[in-house]
Order: C-alpha cells, then structure tokens, then sequence
C-alpha cells in the first residue's frame, strides 16, 4: 500500500463530552473526519462538516471537537449533541463546522473520496482490496495533542446487511484490521436532504 497522504491525518478529529474532556486529553471519547461539501452555484464556496458515528455523538455523549492547531496546540469547538445530525438508516451523525484558517491545523476531504453505489456496480471495489482507517488509538492518542493512527487490512466481503444494534438494516463492508473483524457501514454522504 503506498503511503498516506499526510492531509488525510489533518481531516481526523476527536470527539470528547466536554470542554474540559477535550482540554486534559481525557482517554474518551471517539474520532471523525473533516469533509467539504460544494455549496451549489457558489463559485468555489464549500462548507465543511464534520462527520462521525451516530453512536459516539448521541449515545455516548461525545460531541465536543478537538483540533490541532498551526502553533502546535489544540482548539477546542464546542459543540452538543443536539446540533449534530443523525441519520435514520446508518451509524452516521453530521454537524457543521466553522473552522478558523489562521488557527486550525485542518484539512477537509472531498465528496469523491467516498465510496460511490457507482464504484459497487463497476466493480472498482472488491474482495482482497486494501483498506486504511484513520482515527484515534486510544492509549496513544497524544494526550494534548490529536496524533492519530493509522490502520491497515483488506476488504474481506463485499457490502452485505447488518443488523445494527437499534434495530435497522445496514449495508456495510466487512473488513479485516489488525487481527480483528471490524464492520463499517456504507454511506453515501449526501448533507442536502438525505438527513
């Protein structure tokens, strides 16, 4: 696998249940992904959002986001879970974001970074391609300062449906990491609507 593209570790965040969590790099929490998101007929515009699982912000409370900044510190942007957007169908939760260029160390990736039902029908993707997720390892995290981890392993079955522990279907990939099964599901990320 070639190497990772440094700005994909700038996307990654942690999730915390408060300011304080975030601030003393408390060993809760979870982690998400910047992703920018065209605005329509803007010239250029994009708003970025940020985006992690449903369970994490809603259920576990973790809705407070820490980031680097350009100095070598962290930032804290509140937020609570009420302003985080769940989804119905998926183990997804969404939430706008105002990031401060000057101050945030933050990369955001594109919509055509996600798989695609488009990529599934053409056979782009399939048993035995390789996979990485990039997130928070929890006993090694950089304690005052998000250093996050990267995973590697290979898609093991094509998308299949789960049942999630609240009770609906979803499509997700199996994927093998690390010696250990994990499930992720398959979303199309569509902020206009389809939350």
């Amino acid at each position: 696998m070639p190497r990772i593209p440094p700005q994909l570790l700038d996307a990654s965040f942690y999730l915390y249940r408060s300011s304080e969590e975030a601030k003393a790099g408390a060993q809760a929490g979870g982690t998400g992904v910047f992703v920018a998101v065209p605005v329509p007929d803007s010239s250029g515009r994009i708003l970025v959002y940020a985006v992690s699982n449903k369970h994490v912000v809603m259920k576990l409370g973790c809705s407070v986001i820490r980031v680097n900044t350009l100095v070598g510190g962290t930032d804290v942007i509140e937020k609570d879970p009420a302003e985080w957007h769940a989804s119905n169908t998926d183990d997804l939760a969404v939430c706008l974001v105002q990031i401060k260029e000057a101050v945030h160390k933050i990369k955001a990736v594109g919509l055509d970074i996600f798989v695609s039902k488009h990529d599934l029908r053409d056979d782009h993707i399939g048993v035995g391609d390789d996979v990485f997720m990039v997130g928070r390892f929890m006993n090694h995290d950089g304690h005052l300062t998000n250093m996050p981890s990267v995973r590697f392993g290979h898609l093991s079955m094509t998308p299949l449906q789960i049942l999630h522990e609240d009770g609906y279907m979803q499509t997700s990939f199996a994927v093998e990491m690390l010696f250990q099964a994990r499930l992720f599901g398959l979303s199309c990320l569509r902020v206009s609507g389809a939350l």
